[in-house]
Formats: C-alpha cells, structure tokens, sequence
C-alpha cells in the first residue's frame, strides 16, 4: 500500500507564514477607493471589482434623478423663453405708452417753439426758445431790442508787484443785494486786493480780475456775475478806491473814463408788448414758453423798424416720431423672437432653439398683434386712416418685410406728421363722440368698453335730480350716477369709479349718448396688460407655475440623490465587509496549502 507523504511540521509552517506575510501588503490590482458619501474602503482586495459594481448600482438609482434633470431643463428653457417674450412684449408697451390716451405724459401734449423770420437769416443766432406741456399753441412775433448786460469797471494802471500802499476798508455788492467788507493793509498787490474781493464774490455777486497791459502794469476789472445788476461800493475808511481810479472822490461815484459797461436790463417785445428782464434768460413769457437771447436782431420798436422772429409753439412733431420709431424697434424685437420660435425643418422638425414652437401662449400672443395691426379711423374724407400705407391712401408710413417686420418710410412719416399730427393722435389715442355739445368726457375709468353709451338725466326743470348710464357690460337696469351740479360721476363702489361726465344742460330731462373707440396705443396696453400684468398676467402665472413645477422637481432630484448617496455608503459598508471575509479566507487558505502541500526538502 503506497505510503502516506509525511510532512516536516516546523518546515511547513515557516513556509506557510511566509506566503500569509506576503498577503499582508495589498494586492497590485487593489485600491483605495473614497465615495460619494465619503466613506473610504480597499476595493479588489478579492479579485471583484466592487467598485464598478458599487458605480453600476449607484448608476441604476440615480436614473430617475437624470431624468428629473432634463424636464428641468426643458421647463427652465421654457420659463426663460416666457421671461423673455415677457420682457420684450414690455418694452413693446414703455415705447407706446405716451402715445396713449391714457398717459399722464402725453408725446402729443408736449410742446415745441419752432423759429422762423423773414427779417434775420437765421434765427438760432439771435434766440432760442423752448415750450413746456402747458404753453398754449399759437404764434408770437418777438424783437430783441436789448440785451441783457452786466456792470464793468476798472481800476488805472497798476504796478503788478508793488505793494499798493493803501489801508482801510471798503464795501461791495450789487444794487438790492447783500454789501461785504474788504479790508485792505499797505503791503498788499493788485493782486492781493482781487484774491480778498473774490473770497467774498458768492455774497456780494462781483467779481475782480485781472487785465495786464503791459510788461509791469495790471488793470483790476470789477464785474457783476448778474446781468442787470449795478456794482455799489462805500468807502468805510481810507481812500482805496479812489486812489486806485475807480470811483471818482467818493468811493461811491465811479470815475467816468473807467466804466467799461454799463449794467442794463434786457428789452424784447412780443406782439408789440414790451417785456423786461434783468437776464437774458427770460422764463414763462407766456405760460410754458421761455425765451435765451443771444443778440439784438436790429432797429427799435419806437423807431418802426424793430426786426423780428415769429416763435411758433406746437405739437413737439419729434417727440411722436422718436415715439412711432421707438415702437417699431421694440415691436421687430418681438418679432425677431416670434421668427426664432416659429423655425421648423421638414423631416426634422422644430429648431433647437425654437422653445416655444406650437406653444399656445406665443399663439396668443401672435393673434393679438394680428389684430392690433388691422386697427384703423376714419379721416374726414371718409377713407381708412391706418399704421401702413402712404400719403395718398391715408397712411403713416410703416409697411412690412418678408419676415412681418415693420419698415418706416421716412418721407411719409414726416409728411404725415406734418399735415395729419391730428389723425395720427386720433388712431393712437381713445376718442370719445358725443350725440350733443351739452356732454363732455373729460375722465374715462381705467378699462372701460369702448362702445355706445347712452346717458339718461332726469331734471326738475331747474337742476340734474337722478342720472343714469347704460352700455357695453353694464347691467341691464344701468348704473346710478351721482349728482354734483353739472358733473355726474360715477360712485367707488361701481366698476367705473373714475367715469366723468359734464352735463351742461340741468334743465331738460332727456338722454344723450357717447361712443368710446379704443386707439391703437390703447388697443395694444391692453392686450398686452393681459399677458405681462405683473400680478395675474398670462406670462407672469405661466412663468410663476413653471417655478413651481421646477422646484417640485428640484425636490425630488435631491431627495433620489440623498437616497443615492445613503444607498451607496450601504453598498460600500456591505462590500468592504465582504472583501474583508474573503481575504481573510484567502489567507486561510494559502495557509493550509502551505501547511500540506509544501516539499518537506525544500
């Protein structure tokens, strides 16, 4: 029988504690590994790969979180595109919103002075002019027959570095105005003398500079900073002034030779009446109209021959066109935007960046500017008075590109803005007709319909007693009025709190009606008031919900990756234990096969 293999204990478990000693050090192909969860563990210590198992797992949990991800992404990509449409559709309303009846700074209340004469060639050299939103329209015929001028005098020669060699002191300032001491000592310079009169020149309203006339000589010149006003010295003690040369004996009476201008009020006449002013800068000659003169335009109204320029105040014309073209660059703006959300390729459909393609909020808002563009009056002559057209059809001059984009023609506008200012401010504005000349609306209520309303007034013969209104969305029964005189109004707790009427006939019971038509500028605040309102606007909830939806997302995406992470470090915890087992084994196992498999020779 063959006989057992014996075996060399000591021998065999020296050899088996040397291959044990070599598994103490971690393998080649392990290595340290740190999660997402910070947790550290040795991977590959069995040959598996834990990490990638570890990664794979992780992966699988987190496909939900990826996929939170990209309908975030395409609801943030929505919710910037609504932002945007928002804010030009915005910019589209702060362009227009002068020309609306509605605004409280109306493009056609504001006032421009034009300048035109036939006397001087050209006009801006004599005079400017400027008209604020209360001048009255109409045309004045204005004279420059003098100009406003302020006092000069002079001192004699001087010699630039000697010491004067006068003390006391004198006063300075201007008729009706404040008088200040300067005191003068004998070592002080013609120049020393203006540096003590200018640090005083905020009070007394002169001023001192200094001429040379030669290599060794100065002149002290004294000024008024005001035109009109008259320099007013007093000597206090000593005799400065007079011995300087510039009054003449009594420090008060300027010395003739040395009065180099002498100070005089400004003298205009508008339609022969004659207007005075101590500047040349004459403000509210008229209510609202100012006038800057520059030069005298020749002759004097005493003599017949005073020549003239006709100041014409009106419409402030480039104030509206800077208002249209301001509105058909904010409205091909927006419809630059529109074109990018409207790119579609057959066979590959919408374009990348075409976010909003097929989106019911941008039809919208398509349809109201479609009807907006129809807007149209009627001019005297019966015809259509529209955005587009030309000067013979009756038109203010705005045509469309091949991409829907507005296009001005210049010529046009301009003529239109000349000949037609009025049309131009009917189509923008609201109108209100009225059946009689005994009902006026001076205030609408915010919002109100256009549309025929009839005004029903009940009179004792001597007054108003009871008044009512019937019209678009109103109740059938009418709205009861209140009362005061001539004036009907309508009360706060009605939905046109803010409706004026003046009623100039109180001795009649009888009805009168008034036809409201909405303007273009109107019309479009409006529409777009319902999408950009910034409390229930279209866009503002529709951007307000899509945050909603992201930050629901945005919550669960980081609820999957909490979980993720604590799945991971789970995973992590079990696989390390299992790498532990399994190189414990590993050792185990080395052991007992050096234990009795070894050579005993060896």
């Amino acid at each position: 029988m063959p006989r057992l293999r014996e075996y060399s204990t000591a021998s065999s478990r020296s050899r088996a504690m040397s291959s044990v000693s070599s598994l103490s050090s971690v393998s080649s192909t392990s290595s340290v590994v740190t999660g997402s969860s910070g947790s550290t563990y040795v991977s590959g210590l069995s040959g598996l790969d834990t990490t990638a198992l570890i990664k794979a797992a992780v992966e699988a949990k987190m496909q939900k979180a990826y996929r939170l991800d990209d309908q975030m992404k395409v609801l943030t990509n929505k919710s910037d595109a609504y932002t945007q449409l928002n804010t030009l559709m915005t910019s589209v309303s702060t362009a227009i919103k002068d020309m609306a009846s509605s605004s409280t700074t109306s493009s056609f209340d504001s006032r421009a002075a034009y300048l035109t004469s036939s006397d001087v060639s050209t006009p801006a050299n004599f005079m400017s002019a400027t008209a604020t939103s209360s001048a009255s329209l109409g045309i004045y015929s204005v004279g420059v027959e003098q100009l406003a001028k302020s006092h000069k005098v002079q001192s004699d020669g001087q010699t630039s570095s000697a010491a004067l060699g006068y003390a006391g002191s004198f006063k300075i300032g201007v008729s009706g105005g404040t008088q200040e001491e300067i005191t003068v000592s004998a070592t002080m310079t013609i120049s020393d003398l203006a540096s003590a009169i200018n640090a005083k020149s905020s009070s007394t309203g002169v001023v001192a500079t200094l001429v040379k006339v030669d290599d060794t000589h100065q002149r002290l010149v004294l000024s008024t900073t005001e035109t009109g006003k008259s320099i007013v010295t007093t000597d206090v003690s000593g005799n400065t002034l007079d011995g300087l040369g510039i009054t003449n004996g009594d420090g008060t009476t300027f010395k003739a030779a040395n009065v180099l201008q002498t100070a005089q009020n400004a003298i205009v006449y508008v339609d022969g009446i004659k207007v005075e002013s101590s500047s040349n800068t004459i403000s509210n000659v008229m209510p609202g109209v100012s006038f800057t003169l520059y030069s005298e335009t020749g002759g004097t109204f005493a003599g017949g021959n005073l020549n003239t320029i006709n100041v014409e105040v009106g419409q402030d014309l480039s104030q509206v066109k800077g208002d249209i073209e301001d509105f058909v660059e904010a409205y091909n703006a927006l419809r630059d935007f529109i074109i990018t959300n409207q790119q579609f390729t057959a066979g590959i459909g919408a374009a990348e960046d075409a976010v909003l393609f097929g989106d019911s909020v941008l039809k919208g808002v398509k349809g109201v500017l479609s009807s907006l563009l129809t807007h149209s009056i009627i001019d005297e002559d019966g015809k259509k008075f529209t955005l587009f057209g030309n000067g013979t059809n009756g038109g203010i001059g705005l045509s469309m590109d091949e991409n829907n984009k507005l296009v001005i023609d210049e010529t046009t506008l301009n003529e239109a803005l000349l000949q037609k200012i009025d049309l131009i401010q009917n189509f923008f504005e609201t109108q209100v007709d009225t059946s009689s000349t005994d009902v006026r609306v001076p205030y609408r209520a915010e919002g109100m319909a256009q549309g025929t309303y009839t005004v029903s007034v009940v009179s004792n013969g001597t007054s108003i007693t009871s008044a009512k209104l019937f019209g678009p969305g109103l109740d059938a029964a009418g709205v009861d009025l209140t009362v005061n005189g001539s004036t009907l109004y309508a009360p706060k707790s009605s939905s046109l709190y803010g409706l004026y009427i003046a009623y100039d006939d109180t001795k009649n019971t009888e009805t009168n009606t008034f036809t409201i038509t909405n303007g273009f500028a109107d019309n479009l605040l409006s529409g777009f008031d319902t999408y950009t309102n910034a409390s229930d606007g279209i866009l503002t909830e529709t951007i307000s919900n899509l945050s909603d939806q992201i930050d629901e997302k945005q919550e669960k995406r980081d609820k999957v990756a909490t979980d993720s992470t604590k799945y991971e470090s789970t995973l992590i915890n079990y696989y390390a234990r299992l790498e532990k087992k399994i190189a414990e084994a590993d050792v185990k196992l080395q052991y007992l096969e050096a234990l009795f498999f070894s050579d005993d020779d060896s």
